[in-house]
């Protein structure tokens, strides 16, 4: 048996923990504490080992007595059961790290520019290939219109080429893929397969370019799904350019508390999708006159050693979002109570604020570097920001609570 190639042991304020990436964050979705047995543990099993081998290794490491063998052999069985159950170990040796693959040559920027855009301080610019229909010129998403901009510096260039047809699928490494995408890693970017996608089925997408290759549409077209499509390819390429500034989205709705009891600034209700971050949102909305920011997805980075809120096009199905910059003055983890349970605000250690925020991490994480650079910037930004778990109901008491914390 050995570790999971695509889990990653990071450090959060001096505690260790477990997180997927890539693949992983499919089947397991979670990140699991160690302490100093299991991080020894993990360690034991970057290279093939048989059970009863690292029941030996671990009877030297804690140093136990001899009536006590058959304990700490139970104990490390149970342990190697929790992470099998977990995917986190693999019982045949294997090798998954990431393969060097063909060079991917980064494609010449050409064709008629549509328009630019200004997200988080990084200047987009959209073009389309001339042989590309007039008609996508009206496709942009609509959200977009709002972030044009006149600025003529690019950080991020966005192409639309015809089909390539001399792509070759089998290049590269997979790193990640599901029921609706595959992403292949090369040496300087990924390639995404979009299966359920009728019009953008293929994007390379490098540091600096974002092509998107579009199949042949049929003249009665479904141009919303066109739009639709466009939108989501945009935003996996650009949430790629602004992890390299270290500026990441979480998913979480968005109140903006200016002129409330509790100061100034934002606050970030994020939580599995249905437990209510929108509905606690607008609890808060109507008790305290905070507005809404962002319904649905929120760019995050750290200005100056101080949290800050960036506008962004994407909202999910909200459709609220906005174009400022915001200080960011907590972030609540939303729990919902149980039966009879009454509603409660906690403040979480330093170490429980970094993993909340790692695990709400939308922007993507496919690689276990991507991974370690986000666990690094979360270790930051959870001692800069105050994080609460609240368990909220559909009441106010929730929200009453957590005001009287800020």
């Amino acid at each position: 048996m050995k570790q999971s190639a695509y889990f990653k042991l990071v450090t959060l304020n001096g505690e260790s923990y477990l997180f997927p990436f890539g693949q992983a964050l499919m089947s397991s979705p979670v990140s699991v504490k160690l302490d100093e047995g299991g991080v020894f543990l993990w360690d034991a099993l970057s290279k093939d080992i048989t059970l009863s081998d690292l029941q030996s290794r671990f009877f030297s490491f804690v140093h136990a007595d001899e009536e006590e063998r058959d304990q700490v052999n139970s104990d490390v069985e149970t342990f190697i059961n929790n992470l099998r159950m977990r995917s986190m170990i693999v019982d045949y040796p294997n090798d998954l790290s990431i393969l060097k693959a063909s060079f991917l040559t980064v494609p010449e920027i050409h064709g008629h520019e549509l328009f630019p855009m200004l997200i988080a301080a990084t200047g987009i610019e959209i073009r389309k290939d001339d042989s590309i229909s007039e008609k996508l010129l009206n496709l942009i998403p609509k959200e977009f219109l709002t972030f044009k901009s006149i600025r003529h510096h690019f950080d991020y260039h966005i192409q639309i080429l015809p089909k390539n047809p001399n792509i070759n699928l089998s290049d590269g490494s997979t790193v990640f893929e599901d029921w609706e995408l595959r992403i292949v890693r090369f040496t300087n970017g990924f390639r995404i397969f979009y299966k359920e996608y009728n019009h953008f089925k293929i994007v390379e997408a490098t540091d600096s370019v974002l092509t998107i290759y579009q199949e042949p549409v049929p003249v009665n077209g479904d141009y919303a799904k066109i739009q639709q499509e466009l939108s989501r390819i945009c935003r996996a390429g650009v949430y790629l350019k602004l992890e390299k500034k270290q500026i990441y989205s979480l998913h979480a709705a968005s109140v903006d508390i200016d002129g409330t009891s509790a100061g100034t600034g934002a606050i970030l209700f994020t939580a599995k999708s249905g437990t209510g971050k929108s509905t606690q949102a607008g609890i808060m909305n109507q008790t305290f006159g905070s507005t809404m920011i962002n319904g649905d997805c929120n760019l995050i980075s750290l200005k100056n050693n101080k949290a800050i809120v960036m506008g962004q096009p994407w909202c999910g199905t909200s459709e609220i979002y906005d174009l400022k910059e915001h200080k960011l003055t907590a972030v609540v983890k939303l729990v919902r109570t149980k039966e009879k349970e009454i509603p409660s605000v906690q403040k979480l250690n330093k170490s429980e604020a970094a993993v909340t925020i790692l695990q709400r991490i939308i922007s993507p994480l496919w690689t276990k570097e991507q991974l370690q650079d986000a666990a690094r910037w979360a270790e930051e930004f959870s001692k800069t920001t105050t994080v609460f778990r609240m368990k909220c109901d559909l009441t106010d008491r929730g929200i009453r609570q957590l005001m009287e914390h800020l």
